[in-house]
């Protein structure tokens, strides 16, 4: 599964996404652009890190205290193989969405940009109302918006975060392992069935 991962950009949530910008473009002499609507800075060579402010973020201290150190670095990558299962899903006649704790605003541009066309009939992040996995009300939301039932639903995640809402939702929960949580984590948040490929999932939908 390695050779399908490509790496790509760092993002770093916070509080201050411009000021950052700005202070890590002129230390690193990297050029300041955007990335999925973020204020980023990008070598020469293409590696981007963007910045991405979040209304809720806790400003860093140092020392370390409980309940206020929340800044989040994370490695963006993308996965060779999804947008093409995508195309072919859609094509087969599948109802496509997206559930996101990640900022709606955040949600939209990154499926716009990996995924043009609107194959999704729906695409949600976090809007401030609508409470985040793993509570399953957004579920509940998802099935009365797009006219389904618990069991026709196959839900693909890489948390343990997803399974786990999946699970309590009654889906279909597919967890892959091209993400940040190992095969155990997602089996005991209640993964149905594992995919180390896009191939697989696939198969399982014969595409």
């Amino acid at each position: 599964m390695s050779d399908e991962i490509l790496p790509g950009n760092v993002m770093v949530d916070c509080h201050n996404e411009q000021p950052l910008q700005e202070f890590y473009g002129g230390l690193l002499d990297w050029e300041r652009c955007r990335l999925f609507g973020r204020p980023a800075v990008r070598s020469a060579s293409g590696v981007g890190s963007l910045f991405a402010e979040e209304a809720d973020d806790l400003r860093s201290t140092w020392p370390k205290q409980p309940e206020k150190q929340q800044n989040q670095m994370h490695f963006d990558f993308r996965v060779d193989g999804v947008a093409e299962m995508v195309k072919k899903m859609y094509a087969a006649g599948y109802t496509l969405g997206v559930l996101s704790n990640k900022t709606e605003r955040t949600t939209l541009k990154i499926i716009h940009h990996f995924f043009p066309g609107d194959p999704f009939s729906l695409i949600w992040g976090n809007n401030g109302t609508r409470p985040l996995k793993p509570a399953p009300d957004a579920g509940y939301m998802l099935l009365e918006e797009l006219g389904l039932k618990p069991g026709e639903v196959l839900y693909i995640g890489d948390g343990d975060t997803d399974m786990e809402f999946a699970s309590k939702m009654g889906f279909f929960a597919l967890g892959v392992t091209w993400g940040y949580r190992d095969r155990d984590e997602l089996i005991a948040a209640g993964a149905d069935m594992l995919a180390d490929s896009t191939a697989e999932i696939e198969a399982l939908l014969h595409l």
